[in-house]
């Protein structure tokens, strides 16, 4: 197995991993929502209270982690090849 082919294979179980995060912060955070809309006519104040504050701590915290966590991995094989390209460059030229 070639070295370039397993930064492919980690970045295709990490896509994986953060798209079931995020899916698990989108379904988290639809139910309050939902909640926050119909509970509104009810006048029940402390529940919607506890639920806008779930769902701005969700957006706030959770939802930026996990996009910067999959940034980082979908772009450091990148980087890795452009290091990797610009040292053979840099060979080359001296």
């Amino acid at each position: 197995m070639k070295r370039d082919d397993k930064p492919a294979k980690t970045t295709s179980i990490y896509t994986i991993l953060f798209f079931l995060v995020l899916g698990t912060i989108a379904v988290l955070s639809i139910e309050p929502l939902y909640n926050m809309i119909s509970y509104e006519r009810t006048g029940d104040v402390h529940f919607i209270e506890r639920q806008e504050r779930f769902v701005s701590f969700m957006l706030t915290f959770v939802l930026p982690g996990a996009l910067l966590a999959f940034f980082y991995v979908v772009m450091k094989p990148f980087l890795f090849l452009r290091r990797k390209l610009w040292n053979k460059n840099k060979a080359k030229s001296s």
